[in-house]
């Protein structure tokens, strides 16, 4: 999510929305986040347990695995 500008790239801060899904029925408090640029070189990671419902902010231009 973000700003969309020319040929769908984000031209504002962005932000990744997780949802999950436990098919026990279980409840899923929260994840962690790895966010790698296309060389394979880490970028920004979660300290620890984020809550399911924290989006993963981007604040750098580039290409991104997360």
């Amino acid at each position: 999510m973000g700003t969309q500008g020319e040929n769908g790239w984000i031209t504002s801060t962005g932000q990744i929305n997780i949802t999950a899904e436990d098919n026990e029925g279980g409840i899923i408090a929260g994840y962690t986040y790895e966010v790698y640029n296309l060389q394979n070189v880490l970028q920004k990671k979660s300290e620890g347990i984020v809550k399911i419902n924290t989006p993963i902010t981007i604040e750098t231009d580039g290409m991104w695995k997360i």
